[in-house]
């Protein structure tokens, strides 16, 4: 689990001061990423709330269609959960951003 909480860390002290540790979860805090959805199904954010992971999902106007926050564990999982929207039929693309906590 350090291992994985000082990913993006070069250097890490023992108490993980960067701020990862949020002791409400078991020690690590989960990794929290907005994926923005393009597709022309308008039902597109009611069928990303039954993805697993995907914690809240609502739609937007603009260059995209709907927004999905994911809370995963691991870095990995974000591609999994990406990968299982893109799998939707009508999804066009995707983009991610994963939060930074300073």
């Amino acid at each position: 689990w350090h291992q994985q909480c000082c990913y993006w860390f070069k250097k890490c002290e023992r108490n993980c001061k960067h701020g990862n540790i949020n002791r409400s979860r078991g020690g690590f805090r989960l990794v929290r990423a907005v994926i923005l959805v393009k597709s022309p199904k308008k039902l597109i954010a009611a069928r990303l709330r039954k993805i697993n992971k995907i914690t809240e999902s609502f739609p937007v106007s603009g260059q995209f269609d709907a927004v999905a926050v994911i809370e995963v564990e691991e870095l990995s999982e974000i591609k999994d959960v990406t990968t299982e929207i893109q799998k939707i039929p009508g999804v066009e693309r995707t983009e991610t951003m994963v939060e930074v906590n300073p």
